[in-house]
Order: structure tokens, then C-alpha cells, then sequence
């Protein structure tokens, strides 16, 4: 009897751990299910072959990357959109911070732009999360991402001028902080205060110049550049810590009696990093100013310079004479980075009627800063005087004047061309100009390539399809505009490419023009590489013909960049130009060793050929590879 209940026990025993075993399983492979979507979105996304789907590394791509999804709110960006949208607000947060620290105010139009842009994305993003059931919903979603899209413009505007600000007021005097810091440790008697007071101010200065660096690294083009840029950034706020450390120490070497041997030797220390700081600033700067546009920048220093005369014109009724000083050398030291950027655009131009309109300029320039100096001086002398007083008004504003004069000889440079149209002209620009208000309908660009980018940025995914309307170009259409594809999918990365190629060829036309034709012929046989690598249609043979086409028009491109890049005066350009071309010629040829290598690994011609082409490849990395590449190089020309 007892064996036969203890036998029931056990029969129950195991049926109960046979339901609960399944209810572990099922919950299991939910969850493992789960897991394995997660990470194939996500190998999609961080794979080098779907890099279209990653966060773009510049600041001008995440705004891109923001607007596109802002357009398309249920488009295939709709995640990495979101993310550069926040990525791009918390850069912008960035700028605010330093511009709340040094003023103690904020542009209250920038400020109120990224709190809109935030509420608004995230209520967007909310809402896709829901299935779309209502046109009422709809009109919802078309209203929010519209209202975001202008909000991203004004922020995007402000952003660009925060910025271009910044490094025209910490990159102006470098020297300065560190030169006071080394007074204070050379001061005898040893004044413990004054020193804390300049290693503070040091500090402070390098925390600023490493912010403003980071931010600026983010905008340059190119990333080996940007990179360089990080780096130097990072190792002046570490050096900035050791030449403080370094001075107390000498310091405290002449407070306690050190002996002399011990007390040289604090010194050579001292000035040693002391100068592998400021060769490492002088790096920076030079970075920086690559980073930015050359007019943007000295329209800030004109700004800056006006800051400085009122506070001048202040301090001389207060009968300040330091304050006036400081401000002379405030003036003189930005009246100089203008001359080194606008002699470092000349050097970097061939064109010589722009370099003698420039060197007009700057000559101008220079032969103001020593009398308004002077008439400072005079000026500080007597303050009562008011002779002296209406000289040093007169040469100041000739040195305006003069500034002035430069930033209109003085050409735009195009180093990162934005998703909007911003512009630095203000119709009042004075001190106060946080709280002018700019609408984004009053930004205006200065060239039409802007306006067909926006554009065709606002035709969205859609704008692939045969649209007129959605074409920013003339009515006359060309042969090689026939691109009749789907649209792509997430696991498309090909097909993608050759989408966003042909959209950025479709901004011009190509009668009489060889590279927008090749661009465009490219376009399409990547469209139809993608096909035949997913097995679509088409054998290995096709492989083979299709990416010796792609190599052959590779190299037409080659041609004609190599000789429109004969006729440019950019230096600068020119050299990324020739770099960029070759680039693209040995991807080509890349591309079609690497086909006629897979094809010949494939069996035979058949259902075996499809299927072995969907797995990863290095065709994939190169046909992306040369998508951007002639991008870039259609947005160059």
C-alpha cells in the first residue's frame, strides 16, 4: 500500500514538474527570442556595411540624420534619428552651459529651441510607438514632426553661432592665463592668494578651450582630423592640471628656502610644460580654425570687438584705467586673429585676384592696430581729456572699419555644408543680442546648393519614386534620372546606397555634365549589384559584368574630378579632391576583384548562387564606401 501511494506521490511529483518546466521553457524562449531580435537590429545597425543606420560622427550628420527622420517619422531612420536628435541636444546643452558661465545669461531663443525640440521628439517618438489607425492621428504626426523640423532649424542656427563665438573668445588670447600664472609664482613676497586666484583662472581657461575644442572637432569633415582634434583637446585639460601643479611647486620651493639647485630645477620643470601646453594649445587653434567658417568667424571678432569698445567707453567714465587696458589688449588681440585667418586663407588660395583683394585688406587692417593702441594709451593718460578721447574713438573705428573690410573680401568656406540654411548676419548686431529674436524664415543662405539640399531632404524616402514635384531640378529630365527600384529595407544596405546616391546626383542635371552622368550610372548598377548579390535575379556572370561596370564608371569619375580639381583655387579642396578621387578609383577596382573572386567561389549558376550571396561580403563595404565617397564629391563641385 505504501508502495503504491508512494508511487502516485512521484507520478504527481513529476507531472507538476513537467508544467512548471514548460512554463520555464515557453518564458525562455520568449525572452531568447526577444534576445535575438534585439541583437540582429543590432548588428545591423553597428556592422560596417550598415553604417547608414549608426549615429553620424559630425555634428552636421546628426542634424541630417534628425531632419530626415523628422520628415519621415515612420521612415526605416526612425530610431537613429531620434537618437541624433538627442545626441544634437545635448551638444547644444554644451554650448549653453559655457555661454550661462562666462555671461551668466543664456540665449534665451537657443535655450527655449532645445526645450521645444526635446518635448516635441519625445511626443513624436511616443506616438510611433502606437499603430497607425486614425487620419486624425496621422494629421497629428504630420503637424508635431513639422513643428520640430522648423524648431531643429532655429536650434541648428544658433548652435552654429554659439559656436563660431566661443572660438572666437577662448582662442584669442591662449598666452595670457598661463603668462599670469607665471607671475604669480614669481612674485616675492609669495602671495598664496594671487596664485590660487591665477591657477584658478587657468584652469578654468583650459576646461573652456577643451569644451570649445570637443565641440568643434565634432564639425570637422574629416574624421582623421576630428580625431587628432579629441585628442589634443582632451591632453590640455591633463597638461593644464601638471603646469599648475608645477608652478606651486616653485612656488613653495621659494616660500620654504630650498636651495638653489632645488629651486632651478622646480623652475626648468615648469617651463617645460608650460610649453608643451602651449604647443599644444597653438595645435588646437590651428584645428579649430579649420573647424569653422573663416567670414563666420571674423563677423564674431567684429562683434567682440564692439563688446570691448563699449566696455572701454564704460571704464572711462568710471575712470578705470586696468579696465581699459584690458580692453585695448583685448581689441589688439582679436584685430591679429583676424589677420592670421585671413593670411591663413590667402596662403591656402591660388587665385590671385582673391589673394590681392585679401592682402589689400589685411594691409589695412594692420596699419590700424598700432595708433588705436597708441590714442589708448594717450587716452589713459588723461582721461579727462576729451581730444584724446574723440583720437582713440576715430582710430577705433577705423580699426572696425578695417575688420569689417576683411570679412567682405574674405569668401565663405563651405567645410561642412548644413541640412538648413544658417547665416551669422543679423540686422542688429550689438551686445544684446541674446535676446533678438530670429525667426527661421529670415536665415538666408548665401548659394542655391543649400536650398536644393533642403529640398530634397524634405522629399523624403518617398521623393525615389518618379515624382516631379518632388524634384528640385528644371523640368528636363535625363536619361540616366530612370531609377526604377524599390525602396530599401533595414537589411539593404546596398540598395540604400544607391538610393541616397542617386537622390544626391538627382540635385543636378547631367547634360554637359560627365560626373553627375557617371554618378548616376553608378547609382543604378548598385541598385542592381544589390539585387543580384540578394539572390534576386541575375548569376555570377552578372556579378562580374555588373562591378566591371561600376569599376569603368569609377573611373570616368576619376577623370573628370581630376580635371575640374586642375582648375580649382582651393588648395585645400584641391587636396581632398585628388585624395578623394584616387580613393574612389582603387575602391573600384577593389569592388570588381572581390566580385570576380566570390563569383568564382559560388557553385553553379543556380538557387545555390542566391543564397550564397545574401551572407556578408566585402562587395557590401565597398559599394557604401563609394556611395560616400561620391557624395562628398558631388557636394565639393
Amino acid at each position: 500500500m505504501q508502495t503504491i501511494q508512494r508511487g502516485r506521490f512521484s507520478s504527481w511529483y513529476l507531472m507538476g514538474d513537467e508544467a512548471v518546466a514548460k512554463n520555464i521553457a515557453e518564458a525562455c524562449r520568449g525572452d531568447l527570442a526577444r534576445l535575438l531580435e534585439l541583437c540582429r537590429a543590432l548588428c545591423e545597425r553597428t556592422e560596417h556595411q550598415n553604417a547608414i543606420y549608426r549615429l553620424a560622427r559630425t555634428l552636421e550628420g546628426k542634424a541630417t540624420q534628425a531632419r530626415r527622420w523628422l520628415l519621415e517619422p515612420r521612415g526605416p531612420q526612425r530610431q537613429v534619428g531620434y537618437e541624433a536628435a538627442r545626441a544634437l541636444l545635448a551638444q547644444a546643452q554644451q554650448i549653453l552651459h559655457t555661454e550661462a558661465e562666462e555671461e551668466g545669461l543664456q540665449n534665451l531663443e537657443f535655450a527655449e529651441s532645445c526645450k521645444r525640440l526635446r518635448t516635441q521628439t519625445d511626443q513624436l517618438y511616443t506616438m510611433l510607438d502606437k499603430p497607425l489607425v486614425s487620419d486624425s492621428q496621422r494629421t497629428r504626426e504630420q503637424e508635431l514632426s513639422y513643428e520640430a523640423v522648423q524648431t531643429l532649424d532655429v536650434m541648428w542656427h544658433n548652435m552654429q553661432h554659439g559656436l563660431v563665438r566661443q572660438v572666437a573668445d577662448y582662442f584669442t588670447d591662449l598666452i595670457g592665463p598661463i603668462k599670469n600664472l607665471q607671475e604669480a609664482t614669481s612674485t616675492l613676497p609669495v602671495d598664496e592668494t594671487a596664485y590660487q586666484q591665477a591657477a584658478d583662472t587657468f584652469l578654468e581657461h583650459s576646461r573652456r578651450v577643451k569644451r570649445t575644442a570637443s565641440l568643434a572637432a565634432n564639425n570637422l569633415v574629416d574624421p582623421w582630423r576630428g580625431s587628432a582634434l579629441q585628442a589634443l583637446a582632451s591632453n590640455l585639460e591633463s597638461v593644464g592640471s601638471q603646469v599648475s601643479m608645477a608652478g606651486r611647486a616653485v612656488m613653495s620651493a621659494r616660500q620654504n628656502g630650498a636651495s638653489a639647485q632645488l629651486q632651478n630645477a622646480a623652475s626648468d620643470h615648469f617651463d617645460l610644460i608650460k610649453k608643451h601646453w602651449a604647443d599644444c594649445a597653438e595645435r588646437t587653434r590651428n584645428l579649430v580654425d579649420e573647424a569653422i567658417d573663416a567670414k563666420a568667424f571674423i563677423k564674431a571678432q567684429e562683434r567682440g570687438i564692439l563688446r570691448d569698445t563699449d566696455q572701454i567707453e564704460d571704464s572711462v567714465d568710471q575712470h578705470c584705467p586696468t579696465s581699459v587696458v584690458n580692453g585695448t589688449t583685448s581689441i589688439a588681440l582679436r584685430a591679429n586673429r583676424v589677420l592670421q585667418v585671413a593670411m591663413r586663407e590667402t596662403e591656402n588660395s591660388e587665385d590671385p585676384v582673391y589673394v590681392d583683394r585679401v592682402n589689400e585688406a589685411v594691409q589695412r587692417l594692420r596699419s590700424t592696430i598700432t595708433p588705436m593702441v597708441a590714442d589708448a594709451k594717450n587716452m589713459v593718460l588723461s582721461m579727462d581729456d576729451p581730444n584724446a578721447r574723440e583720437r582713440w574713438r576715430a582710430s577705433s573705428k577705423n580699426l572696425v572699419d578695417a575688420v569689417a573690410s576683411v570679412e567682405k573680401v574674405v569668401s565663405p568656406t563651405f567645410l561642412h555644408p548644413t541640412p538648413v540654411a544658417p547665416t551669422f548676419r543679423h540686422k542688429n548686431n550689438n551686445r544684446n543680442h541674446v535676446n533678438n529674436k530670429t525667426s527661421p524664415a529670415a536665415v538666408v543662405t548665401d548659394v542655391p546648393v543649400m536650398e536644393m539640399r533642403q529640398l530634397y531632404i524634405q522629399g523624403g524616402a518617398s521623393s525615389s519614386q518618379s515624382d516631379d514635384n518632388s524634384r528640385p531640378l528644371s523640368p528636363e529630365t535625363d536619361a540616366e534620372d530612370e531609377f526604377n527600384y524599390p525602396l530599401p529595407e533595414e537589411n539593404q544596405p546596398i540598395l540604400a546606397a544607391a538610393h541616397a546616391l542617386h537622390q544626391e546626383a538627382r540635385l543636378w542635371s547631367s547634360r554637359d555634365n560627365e560626373l553627375i552622368a557617371a554618378t548616376k550610372r553608378i547609382a543604378a548598377l548598385m541598385a542592381k549589384l544589390s539585387q543580384i548579390v540578394r539572390g534576386e535575379y541575375g548569376n555570377k556572370k552578372d556579378l562580374i559584368n555588373v562591378s566591371m561596370a561600376i569599376a569603368e564608371a569609377s573611373k570616368d569619375v576619376t577623370s573628370c574630378a581630376r580635371a575640374l580639381g586642375k582648375e580649382c583655387t582651393d588648395r585645400r579642396m584641391k587636396t581632398s579632391l585628388f585624395q578623394l578621387s584616387e580613393r574612389i578609383q582603387m575602391i573600384g577596382n577593389q569592388l570588381k576583384i572581390l566580385s570576380t573572386v566570390k563569383a568564382t567561389m559560388l557553385g553553379s549558376e543556380g538557387a545555390d548562387f542566391g543564397t550564397a550571396c545574401l551572407d556578408p561580403s566585402k562587395p557590401c563595404c565597398c559599394g557604401l564606401v563609394l556611395k560616400k565617397a561620391f557624395e562628398y564629391l558631388i557636394v565639393v563641385f
